[in-house]
């Protein structure tokens, strides 16, 4: 089974008119938004992407649970202008994984 990193950017939106800070999920090096808008491009979505990092800072962000994988549906990405009306939702499940080492 492949093995992919998984790593977060907190960066700031719009700087420097406006400081806010957005976190984005990036998988392989690569920003999760671009994966998405990627996807959906090449499917014929219209519109495709305009997606952004999760901004927490405006304080209307909806239920904690729809951040912290504790919803059905967690929220992985916003819309590209910070307020968060355009948000990607995933279902998350969270496991451990332990590598085991072969006898012989």
């Amino acid at each position: 089974m492949a093995t992919n990193s998984l790593s977060f950017v907190v960066d700031s939106l719009n700087p420097p008119e406006q400081i806010v800070r957005s976190a984005t999920p990036v998988i392989d090096g690569r920003p999760l938004m671009d994966l998405v808008t990627e996807f959906e491009t090449q499917r014929g979505h219209d519109p495709a992407g305009g997606y952004g990092g999760v901004v927490f800072d405006f304080g209307e962000f909806g239920p904690v649970d729809n951040y912290s994988g504790k919803a059905d549906e967690t929220f992985v990405l916003g819309c590209d202008c910070g307020i968060g009306c355009w948000p990607v939702e995933s279902g998350l499940k969270a496991f451990t994984h332990r590598g085991v080492e072969g006898k012989g």
